[in-house]
């Protein structure tokens, strides 16, 4: 995939028989779409990146088990996932705010209402600070200041495992030490394997559902990485 769509020509050299494609991405899709149904190439989208909820996801796997001819198969993963999900025992339901992105002129992104990231707060035990609001932003500081999230929890924001980084970057929403999380130390960084789980909508998602809870529950380390979450969540599939 380049930035621009999809290359046609590389997936016709391919010959495959089915292309699986992702709604999120449906407008670099269009373009390409006619040239794979002229050599008779069947193309199905899936909700893919473009899923609101963990039952969308779901939705997935069935309809992925009813094209590979493998229905129970798929009923079995969407039970593990829901099973998965009820284990999770009751916490605390603080108040999140999950900041994907920040300005340098203190301006940031984050899951606000309708998003994946959304429910899956919501699934973990909590509440998402910012739900009143849709989509996901730019949101001006005093968005965040009004929300007083009591936990923050951040993305590597493209440094990698440098937590100490992210949250200095943090720190240039004007006001944001005046909030519950900043004063009660309840920053948390998530990189790797444990922020992918947590913004792509996959089987994988459930995972992401455990580390907000873990969060939420206080048993998680304030850097989140891929070694920690491998290992404290066993992270495979059924």
């Amino acid at each position: 995939m380049s930035p621009t769509g999809y290359n046609a020509d590389a997936i016709l050299l391919l010959r495959p028989q089915l292309v699986l494609a992702d709604a999120g991405f449906d407008a670099m899709w269009a373009s390409s779409l006619p040239s794979l149904q002229k050599y008779g190439i069947k193309v199905f989208f899936l909700k893919g990146t473009s899923a609101h909820t963990i039952k969308q996801i779901e939705e997935d796997v069935v309809v992925l088990g009813e094209v590979f001819g493998v229905p129970e198969e798929a009923q079995a993963v969407v039970g593990w996932m829901n099973k998965t999900l009820a284990s999770l025992p009751p916490v605390k339901p603080s108040s999140v705010a999950f900041v994907v992105w920040v300005n340098p002129d203190g301006s940031f992104y984050a899951a606000g209402g309708g998003t994946f990231i959304d429910d899956e707060i919501k699934a973990a035990g909590g509440v998402n600070a910012l739900g009143n609001y849709s989509g996901w932003g730019p949101f001006e500081p005093s968005v965040l200041l009004a929300a007083n999230p009591q936990i923050i929890v951040l993305t590597s924001m493209g440094l990698g495992d440098n937590c100490t980084a992210v949250r200095a970057a943090l720190s240039q929403i004007p006001g944001v030490a005046e909030t519950a999380a900043y004063k009660s130390g309840s920053i948390y960084v998530v990189t790797g394997m444990a922020e992918n789980a947590i913004e792509e909508p996959s089987v994988l998602s459930v995972y992401g559902v455990e580390i907000l809870h873990e969060v939420l529950a206080g048993e998680a380390p304030h850097c989140i990485t891929t070694q920690w979450a491998a290992k404290a969540l066993n992270m495979t599939l059924p």
